[in-house]
């Protein structure tokens, strides 16, 4: 109810009141009402007089707004009901249930309107069935008037919420009266909950006729012997009415209950309240529907312009990514000609990976994991010149050295090993064996250590 401005559309015995509501922050402020010739019976389809559209002068519309149409209660049948815990999409269904004995009508043939109260115990509602058909000739007349309601409301809703505008406590046995121009709303209330409700007819004056009274006295007396209390308003204006002994205009009352019950209505919030409405099921608001079909459409297109970008920045992520796949090939392929000349090319990177494969097993072969020139310069070089030293055999392997000679003395083995073992990569050396050579003469030796 986001809408700041509200047509009430109040059927009368001769005519349509159309009053328009100004929301200020929470107030609701009336303006001047029009008139045009549309009686209730015209509306519900008692009379099927054609209606001049000549005679039909409607206030301009502002934009946005909202129109209510508040449904007479002399065209429903409400009752009270109490229901047991049950969840709320299935009170509808049970409160009609209750309903069905009460109606001179068929239940399937009507529209149901439901206000409901969740409280510990279960649901305490009140209920308002009207034939579908009458709504439906009533929407149909309004449509050919440039007049669409939102909302089809009970007469009767708009004085319980204007009740509750009243900080008072709702007393055992309650009369609310609603006073029009030649009618009078009367509600019976039991604890704040209401009863029963009916229509009072009265002179075009207002004055209470004796059937209302009598009303009201046989009302008393089907209740407990309790006091009665008589509710018309929260706040009587003194001023206005009592000082000078007037009484009140019933439009401007009027205009006043339903902006308090505007008030009301647009401020209720939350789950523990059903608001009654018989614009659901198949008269449902037709509007909502179509708005929200094409939010629904609109946002499908939006929904489709963004997959077909979404496929587009897909397909030009595969080409770019082919495209890159195909300047590699080309790459490797012009590498593998080079590489593997004059052998042919067929799988350029199967082919430079076996290549690779094998300079890799050549080289540790050839290399056999060590620098062998380097050691070869370290024995060389190692000892000292002035030792006699004739080197006989020499067994380089991964880790190991092993180092066979001739020397001129025991002495001289040792010095040998330890001149070796200062080289950068000789990190152990032993003498394996010892002993004078068959000349007796020199002694042949063998030495056996690890290198880096």
């Amino acid at each position: 109810m986001a809408s700041s401005r509200t047509w009430l559309l109040t059927p009368r015995s001769t005519e349509l009141k159309i009053q328009s509501y100004r929301r200020v922050r929470k107030v609701w402020v009336p303006e001047p009402p029009s008139f045009i010739p549309l009686s209730s019976e015209q509306l519900s389809g008692f009379h099927r007089s054609a209606l001049p559209v000549s005679t039909i002068s409607l206030p301009e519309k502002p934009h946005p707004a909202q129109t209510v149409l508040l449904w007479p209660a002399h065209l429903s049948i409400a009752g009270p009901t109490r229901l047991p815990p049950i969840p709320r999409s299935e009170v509808t269904g049970a409160i009609a249930g209750e309903l069905e004995p009460l109606l001179p009508w068929n239940i399937e043939d009507c529209q149901t309107a439901v206000r409901a109260i969740r409280h510990p115990q279960g649901w305490n509602a009140y209920a308002w069935a009207t034939p579908r058909r009458w709504l439906e000739n009533a929407l149909e007349v309004l449509a050919s008037c440039g007049l669409e309601p939102k909302y089809i409301l009970p007469e009767s809703l708009f004085l319980l919420l204007f009740r509750e505008t009243d900080p008072a406590m709702p007393r055992s046995n309650e009369f609310l009266l609603a006073p029009a121009r030649d009618r009078t709303l009367v509600m019976a209330c039991q604890n704040g909950s209401p009863c029963r409700e009916t229509i009072a007819e009265g002179d075009s004056n207002g004055k209470m006729s004796s059937f209302r009274s009598d009303l009201l006295l046989a009302s008393v007396l089907m209740d407990t012997a309790e006091e009665a209390f008589l509710w018309q308003s929260p706040k009587p204006d003194d001023d206005k009415n009592g000082a000078t002994g007037n009484r009140p205009d019933p439009e401007q009352l009027e205009e006043e209950r339903c902006a308090g019950a505007l008030a009301r209505w647009t401020g209720k919030t939350g789950d523990t309240s059903l608001l009654p409405d018989f614009r659901n099921a198949s008269l449902a608001f037709r509007k909502d529907r179509e708005d929200l079909f094409r939010h629904f459409r609109n946002l499908g297109a939006v929904a489709l312009v963004l997959l077909v970008l979404s496929l587009a920045d897909a397909w030009l992520h595969v080409r770019a990514l082919e495209t890159r796949v195909e300047k590699t090939q080309s790459i490797l392929t012009g590498l593998a000609e080079k590489i593997l000349r004059p052998a042919p090319v067929v799988e350029p990177l199967s082919q430079l990976s076996t290549k690779k494969n094998e300079l890799e097993k050549q080289e540790r072969v050839l290399s056999r994991g060590a620098d062998i020139i380097a050691i070869l310069k370290d024995i060389a070089g190692g000892p000292d010149p002035g030792i006699p030293f004739a080197m006989i055999s020499l067994a380089i392997g991964k880790k190991s050295v092993t180092l066979s000679g001739k020397t001129a003395s025991f002495q001289d083995v040792e010095k040998i090993r330890s001149a070796l073992l200062k080289t950068p990569h000789i990190r152990s050396l032993v003498v394996q064996s010892a002993r004078l050579d068959i000349d007796r003469k020199t002694v042949a030796f063998r030495l056996g250590g690890t290198h880096d």
